[in-house]
């Protein structure tokens, strides 16, 4: 439980860094910042 806890802690900061960069892309590039937040939303529910 440990161990899949500190996986998953690491996952998710990798993930928050590129979101993070991602949100600093112009909307109107690809609007990669609504996909952003999708995969945001995404992410939460595993």
């Amino acid at each position: 439980m440990t161990l899949r806890f500190q996986i998953s802690e690491l996952h998710y900061s990798y993930f928050y860094l590129g979101w993070w960069i991602l949100k600093q892309v112009p909307e109107k590039d690809f609007n990669i910042s609504v996909w952003a937040d999708a995969y945001h939303k995404e992410l939460k529910k595993l």
